[in-house]
């Protein structure tokens, strides 16, 4: 069976190999800072499977370069297959109207660029609804996602929107069709093959989840030569 991490961020590649050998075929690898979008773009280059998302964390919105944005059009234009990620907004951390200006100008690059975003929205998911009004045909992936069933019908408005959860709560508000699992590594469960265990313990059908990865990568074809094809692996 094949199983992909929907949300990780930068680990030694020795961590990837062991959850490639464990069965983890496919990892989304969020950066959160321009210091680190060459790291992510590294391991892409290094490993089959490791898809990278270049974009600016709420948590580090500070002492951004000048040039930002254009690096990251220089990236998006050299590599297909990147996604944006992980931006978005978080409530507990301080100057929200800045984190909304560069979540809006990283919004309007993945539209101009027509790829997904990977969307942090901790405390603030309600204020991200209001945000995806102005982008309702993103592909989105809603990063560790926690909310309860009124919000998830509320996110289930957009046509491409996705939910990666690494708790068992939210999973049973979740339509099947819409189901990530992410590992969150090094942070959350600490590596990406913990997945597998999360996925058997709450018994969540595997073939599901690889058939959401073939469906998101219809919507996003710069990812199917290497999902259908296993490209490279």
């Amino acid at each position: 069976m094949v199983y992909f991490d929907a949300h990780c961020h930068i680990q030694p590649k020795t961590q990837f190999v062991n959850a490639q050998k464990a069965g983890v075929k496919y990892f989304f690898c969020n950066a959160t800072h321009p210091d680190n979008w060459q790291s992510v773009c590294a391991l892409n280059q290094s490993i089959a499977g490791v898809f990278p998302c270049l974009g600016i964390h709420p948590w580090f919105i500070q002492n951004l370069p000048s040039n930002w944005i254009n690096q990251l059009h220089q990236l998006l234009e050299t590599y297909p297959e990147m996604m944006i990620g992980e931006i978005g907004l978080d409530g507990t951390h301080p100057n929200l109207e800045q984190q909304a200006n560069i979540f809006e100008i990283c919004l309007k690059t993945a539209q101009k660029y027509k790829r997904p975003v990977h969307i942090h929205g901790h405390k603030a998911w309600s204020t991200i609804l209001n945000f995806l009004k102005c982008y309702p045909n993103l592909i989105c992936v809603l990063h560790r996602f926690g909310g309860n069933d009124a919000l998830v019908r509320q996110f289930l408005k957009f046509p491409y929107v996705y939910f990666s959860v690494m708790h068992a709560k939210p999973v049973r508000f979740i339509p099947n069709n819409r189901l990530f699992i992410e590992s969150d590594a090094p942070d959350g469960l600490n590596f990406s093959e913990k997945i597998i265990e999360f996925i058997q313990q709450n018994q969540i059908n595997p073939h599901v989840l690889y058939q959401n990865l073939i469906q998101f990568s219809e919507l996003f074809p710069a990812l199917k030569p290497y999902i259908d094809k296993g490209k490279n692996l």
